[in-house]
């Protein structure tokens, strides 16, 4: 396989540069694989052909309502068709945002920032997605923690019986979370990543409700922990399934 795209996995700032393997990923014999004048596989040469990740994912609209994100970098995400951004193996969608901002005592203004990805990944068989499902939750999570030595794995929750394998990592560092849920169906990944600072609003008027003004609610995220990892697990996960299925063979 002779893929020359690289891809940049980040994680709150902290990017690592990897090689699109080829060995890793090809499978064996690299005919037919659209890569050394072969045949492409029609629905892989479908889902490249599909505008950027921001079309086909609405956004990621679903991830910044449930976290009431305030404000996106610049006023919309990245969006990049296949082999366009930093991904160079998916279309993908992502920018900077912040999730909450609150006054401090003394009137400046603090935020709490935040980056959304989400990428849909297409293969030519359902060997080379395997493939890069194990590189992508194993080996790109083995490197970000050699990159970063607070990073800690947290949990692995599985994902639905929709996917063919699939699971939300939850992962913790010194000042954020780092949520990455990828699943796999047959030959194409989907990912999203979910990276935040920890409450720091929350703790702050905790510790200083006699001299803030306002309630707690105007400092604290409007969204618990927990249940933003149940709900990527058991309601956005499987809502992008149906709409990328429902999305294949429509073009």
């Amino acid at each position: 396989m002779k893929f020359a795209n690289g891809r940049l996995v980040a994680l709150g700032g902290a990017v690592l540069l990897l090689a699109s393997g080829c060995n890793a990923l090809s499978g064996g014999d690299s005919s037919g694989d659209g890569t050394d004048g072969g045949t492409t596989d029609p629905l892989a040469e479908e889902m490249r052909s599909w505008p950027g990740g921001c079309d086909v994912l609405d956004n990621l609209q679903p991830i910044v309502d449930y976290m009431q994100i305030q404000e996106i970098d610049g006023g919309a995400l990245n969006n990049n068709a296949w082999g366009e951004g930093m991904d160079g193996e998916a279309l993908t969608c992502n920018g900077l945002v912040t999730v909450k901002s609150f006054e401090l005592a003394d009137g400046t203004i603090s935020e709490n920032d935040g980056e959304l990805w989400g990428g849909i990944v297409p293969w030519e068989n359902e060997d080379q997605a395997k493939a890069s499902y194990t590189q992508r939750t194993v080996d790109d999570i083995e490197g970000l923690k050699e990159q970063d030595s607070t990073l800690q794995v947290i949990e692995e929750i599985p994902l639905g019986d929709e996917w063919d394998e699939g699971k939300l990592i939850v992962m913790d560092r010194e000042f954020e979370w780092a949520l990455t849920l990828i699943g796999r169906q047959g030959q194409w990944l989907f990912y999203a990543e979910v990276n935040y600072n920890h409450d720091t609003g929350e703790e702050l008027y905790n510790e200083n409700s006699d001299i803030l003004p306002g309630s707690e609610e105007d400092y604290a995220y409007p969204f618990d922990d927990a249940a933003l990892q149940q709900w990527l697990v058991e309601e956005y996960a499987p809502s992008v399934n149906q709409m990328i299925n429902d999305r294949i063979g429509q073009e």
